[in-house]
């Protein structure tokens, strides 16, 4: 809105982050690497054509960590995993990275009073979107193993590393969920 309203047509947005987040926008836009925003800054008379989008299949395969995740290890001592007065840690990860869930058509995509669209789908990320992924793999999970905890093994033993050890809250509990060997892993 402040673009049109500073007299712009459309706008141009750079993403630092490696990943473009796919954002609804009210007025013509785009997203573009910080690169290609800086191409654009340093001509004398930039030009810029915004053509339709194609689907493409990354060189990074899934599952990939959204760049604005939380990461560890702690950044004060590395031997602590999480440590939440400086930074949220995740106990796992699961996609949450654009995501096209269902939308109330009661708001509209953007939220904002000039926002007068109804949609039944809007593109979203972030912990929201993660949530229903895991909950779906744990509900069944915890039917099939109702005596399952996150530190007890499938024969009710502590989990254990590499080294055959009992693990510890360091060695368990971190990284990216994995459906189809979670009922026998």
């Amino acid at each position: 809105m402040e673009v049109k309203r500073a007299g712009g047509v459309a706008a141009i947005l750079g993403n630092p982050f490696n990943e473009i987040q796919v954002i609804p926008f009210l007025n013509p836009a785009t997203v573009t690497f910080l690169d290609g925003l800086n191409t654009l800054l340093t001509e004398k008379h930039p030009t810029a054509t915004l053509v339709p989008g194609n689907t493409m299949i990354g060189t990074k395969p899934a599952p990939v960590i959204a760049p604005f995740s939380s990461k560890g290890q702690n950044v004060v001592d590395p031997n602590i995993l999480k440590f939440y007065t400086i930074k949220l840690l995740p106990d796992i990860t699961a996609p949450g990275f654009n995501i096209l869930p269902a939308w109330s058509e009661a708001s509209s995509p953007l939220k904002m009073p000039e926002d007068r669209r109804v949609v039944k789908y809007n593109m979203q990320s972030g912990t929201s979107m993660s949530c229903p992924h895991v909950s779906a793999v744990i509900a069944p999970l915890k039917s099939i193993h109702p005596d399952w905890t996150t530190i007890d093994n499938a024969v009710g033993r502590p989990i254990k590393n590499a080294t055959g050890d009992d693990a510890n809250p360091f060695e368990y509990g971190s990284g990216h969920f994995r459906p189809s060997k979670a009922a026998d892993p």
